[in-house]
């Protein structure tokens, strides 16, 4: 098959776009196979000696699904003796990690440290989401007091009307004649 395809493939193509629309400064690559991203001899042999920012330096690898991440990372951390803390999952309701069977204590607790940090996180967020949500209804209020106000003021029949002649007219009760006496 051809490596270069696939729907996984083309996942990882999607979310790349996706992060440069959102911050086109930032270094990312993919689809990179992890021998490239991380190893600067095989990043050498794919750019082909071109330069490039995260090929061979990667210190961060998103993988497409919680398997892939899942099995990388074991590996990775068991050749390598290195403290390892993942998989993370993210883009859920609520913070959710995952352990496997094998895990040890210090993996426990730093899973549970990160899924910490998450749910403080998510607070945050909710807080801030909730108070933006308020001035936004407090905008809105306004903006309909405001156009509820404007109304009532245009269909007010206004005592003077800057175009029309000012004109004044008073009415009073005719006073009794008083009869003269000669």
């Amino acid at each position: 098959g051809n490596e270069e395809q696939g729907p996984v493939i083309e996942k990882v193509r999607q979310a790349r776009a996706i992060v440069k629309e959102k911050d086109p400064l930032m270094a990312v690559e993919g689809p990179v196979e992890f021998d490239a991203a991380v190893d600067p001899e095989v990043a050498r042999m794919v750019t082909k000696g071109e330069p490039n920012d995260v090929l061979g330096k990667a210190t961060v690898c998103i993988f497409p699904d919680l398997n892939t991440g899942n099995n990388t990372y074991k590996a990775v951390q068991q050749a390598s003796k290195c403290v390892a803390i993942g998989p993370i999952c993210q883009g859920l309701r609520r913070p959710v990690n995952d352990l496997s069977r094998g895990c040890t204590i210090d993996d426990i607790v730093n899973t549970v440290l990160i899924t910490c940090v998450q749910a403080s996180e998510a607070k945050k967020k909710k807080a801030m989401d909730l108070e933006e949500g308020k001035v936004m209804k407090a905008k809105k209020e306004a903006a309909i007091e405001e156009e509820g106000e404007r109304k009532r003021r245009s269909e007010t029949p206004s005592a003077v009307s800057s175009s029309a002649p000012k004109v004044e007219v008073t009415i009073s009760p005719a006073e009794p004649k008083r009869e003269q006496r000669q």
